[in-house]
């Protein structure tokens, strides 16, 4: 639901699917992929354990649920990209906020979404924050718009050749994003929610 341009959940089944019927996955599944994506209701987080650590960058999308300290820590030890949607948060809490991840791993990368009010991104390796406005738009529909966001952005931040700065890369997302958003249901078929 759209609120003020901006997303509200109205309901969410916490990734029903996979929690009822799980995910049957081999280790070699993970050995030879230079990227694998984890979401807080994949339901897959016991996965970790297979990803090559040595070949494979691991990105994992917390969304806006809380998930508890001890899950947080556990699971920020393990990954490369941290991402959060924030909506409401200042700069200064989202600074505290990577810092506290900083404390955990050293070598997090955190990635903050803001909805309309743009984007933060945490990079451990300079250890520096950087901020990119939203574009303005005319917005049909948020579905999918972090999800794209997240995407353009790991893809292209974690790429061996990359020859792009990290403001090129977190706009090229915030471009790639606004696109999404241009689209009714994400996929086309949006429905009224009531």
């Amino acid at each position: 639901m759209l609120d003020g341009g901006d997303r509200r959940f109205v309901f969410s089944n916490h990734g029903g699917v996979s929690k009822t019927y799980g995910i049957f996955a081999q280790p070699d599944n993970f050995i030879n992929r230079d990227l694998v994506h984890f979401n807080v209701n994949g339901n897959c987080d016991n996965l970790i354990d297979y990803v090559n650590r040595e070949k494979t960058k691991i990105v994992y999308d917390f969304s806006d649920f809380e998930v508890g300290k001890e899950r947080l820590a556990k699971l920020i030890s393990s990954i490369d990209l941290a991402c959060f949607s924030m909506p409401a948060a200042s700069k200064e809490s989202i600074t505290k906020f990577c810092g506290m991840l900083k404390a955990i791993n050293p070598r997090i990368n955190v990635l903050c979404t803001s909805g309309s009010k743009g984007a933060h991104f945490f990079e451990a390796k300079a250890g520096r924050l950087t901020a990119v406005k939203a574009k303005k738009i005319q917005v049909k529909d948020t579905m999918g718009a972090g999800d794209a966001f997240i995407t353009y952005f790991s893809l292209n931040f974690f790429n061996k050749e990359r020859v792009d700065s990290v403001i090129n890369i977190l706009n090229g997302a915030t471009e790639f994003a606004a696109s999404q958003c241009l689209v009714d249901g994400s996929f086309g078929y949006g429905f009224e929610v009531k």
